[in-house]
């Protein structure tokens, strides 16, 4: 029987999601959902009707951009999504200037932490020849092998925080080691950042690789997407066809997705806009703790779940 308290708890609760729509979204709310969804079509959170709000990287986008200001909750995006990618055996490779945004990854296997400057501006480079290397060995199979798709190798998603400083330290490591190596008439050196222009490639790859790209920026603008080179940041931001955006501007709005009608940033906590073309959903985003990431990530949640069922 359903108690005076829990009743005025519930009356709040409803006028809350009326005033302002869906205030929180966590793992209690999503577990369902999060059982039966495709490793392609992980859950972002959910919109305000209590739907869950999933984003379909076979059908909509293989990667996803992350435009979200101070406060938006980028970090806690990413840890909702990798956590899912990571359950389905997906490896993670998170580059991660700032150094600390997901230490809750360091305890989960298959994720690969890149925190320093050269071991980010390697970890490109490779990611994209791998990639190319995946694509060669497609060319020597037969078309039953090929459909059959076993020549992509398992999932890599790359999650890159802080997109904006991060394309900056790239192009100023590449300038020192240019500049270092000015007097080696030896050795010709290219003047465009070898791992800017891996990482789109890796854009470009696409399905076909097996790789997705998780961009998150607080301003998703060209020069977040290395554009020192002409126009090859507009270029690669174009990949994206799946943008979420949070913490806005008008502006911002206006430079990514100016197909959807404008819809004011909400000030509410987690609160997102998710868009594929010209459709925007009103987002409240999917927060996990550490532990839930991590239990989710591994598995240990559902062992966990076993054995309460078989006391």
């Amino acid at each position: 029987m359903t108690t005076i308290k829990e009743s005025a708890n519930q009356f709040i609760e409803r006028y809350r999601e009326r005033k302002n729509g869906i205030r929180f979204y966590g793992f209690d709310d999503a577990k369902e959902a999060l059982r039966e969804a495709p490793e392609t079509a992980p859950i972002i959170g959910t919109d305000m009707n209590r739907q869950p709000v999933a984003i379909d990287l076979h059908n909509d986008s293989p990667h996803v951009l992350l435009s979200m200001g101070s406060g938006g909750g980028k970090s806690v995006t990413l840890k909702a999504l990798l956590a899912q990618f990571l359950r389905h055996g997906a490896q993670a490779v998170i580059l991660d200037y700032k150094r600390h945004s997901h230490r809750w990854a360091r305890h989960v296997p298959g994720v690969t932490y890149c925190r320093d400057i050269d071991e980010i501006h390697e970890t490109l480079i490779a990611l994209a020849d791998l990639g190319m290397e995946r694509f060669r060995a497609a060319d020597q199979l037969s078309d039953d092998e090929y459909d059959r798709g076993e020549w992509m190798g398992e999932r890599i998603v790359i999650a890159v925080e802080e997109m904006n400083s991060l394309i900056a330290e790239l192009e100023d490591y590449w300038t020192e080691i240019r500049t270092q190596n000015a007097g080696n008439r030896f050795w010709q050196v290219p003047r465009r950042s070898p791992a800017i222009k891996a990482l789109h490639k890796l854009l470009a790859m696409g399905r076909a690789a097996n790789i997705n790209v998780l961009a998150v920026a607080q301003r998703a603008s060209v020069a977040a997407m290395g554009s020192s080179q002409g126009s090859r940041g507009g270029d690669a931001r174009e990949n994206f066809a799946i943008r979420v955006l949070a913490r806005y501007t008008h502006s911002t709005w206006k430079m990514l997705i100016p197909d959807c009608d404008y819809v004011p940033a909400s000030e509410h906590v987690g609160r997102a806009q998710v868009a594929v073309g010209a459709e925007a959903v009103e987002t409240q985003i999917l927060y996990l703790t550490d532990d839930e990431a991590i239990e989710w990530a591994t598995g240990k949640h559902d062992n966990a779940v076993e054995k309460v069922g078989g006391v």
